[in-house]
């Protein structure tokens, strides 16, 4: 960078001299980490292929893309010997997946008004007070596929509730298909 001496009053002109170094390109993605998670599913989240220009914005894409499955606790992205002269370098992926499981569970109470009084006493619109029993369950990651399944009770005596539920994003291999918008 240089500048000149100003001509007018609070103004300096300021010239930029770049110089272009040499493209590298990517020689191999190496991805290490995965133990139930199929490779499949980090590969069609990897915005660079053997080939293509070594790009900083397309690392973090990938690394973006990699956290926003949910399945991974870490994703970090690298450039093999970055300093050296070799015009191909890999780019290196180590993933740490999260853990598979996740176990809620809680008690309380809940208040109903209302409630109908079918075979007792009370009368209608009575108000009722019973604890609450509440479990949940999650597995992510289902079968190495980032699919998850999930199953929430709550239980009590006014009230019993069940849900289970199955997230497969990228149904048949759609990336819109299956995600919650």
């Amino acid at each position: 960078a240089s500048a000149s001496p100003p001509d007018e009053q609070n103004r300096i002109a300021v010239t930029y001299t770049v110089n272009e170094g040499d493209q590298v390109f990517v020689d191999r993605v190496v991805v290490s980490g995965l133990e139930n998670t199929r490779p499949f599913v980090v590969q069609r989240e990897i915005k660079m292929k053997p080939g293509d220009p070594l790009s900083q914005v397309k690392m973090l894409e990938t690394q973006k893309n990699l956290y926003d499955l949910g399945i991974f606790s870490q994703v970090d992205t690298a450039v093999q010997n970055p300093d050296g002269s070799i015009r191909d370098k890999n780019m290196l992926i180590d993933v740490q997946e999260a853990r598979r499981y996740t176990f809620n569970y809680g008690i309380g109470l809940e208040f109903q008004t209302g409630q109908p009084s079918i075979g007792t006493n009370q009368p209608l619109g009575s108000t009722g007070v019973s604890p609450r029993v509440s479990f949940g369950v999650t597995r992510l990651n289902l079968r190495g596929r980032n699919h998850t399944v999930s199953f929430k009770a709550n239980v009590g005596r006014l009230q019993q509730r069940g849900l289970l539920s199955y997230d497969a994003p990228r149904w048949f291999n759609s990336p819109e298909i299956g995600r919650a918008s």
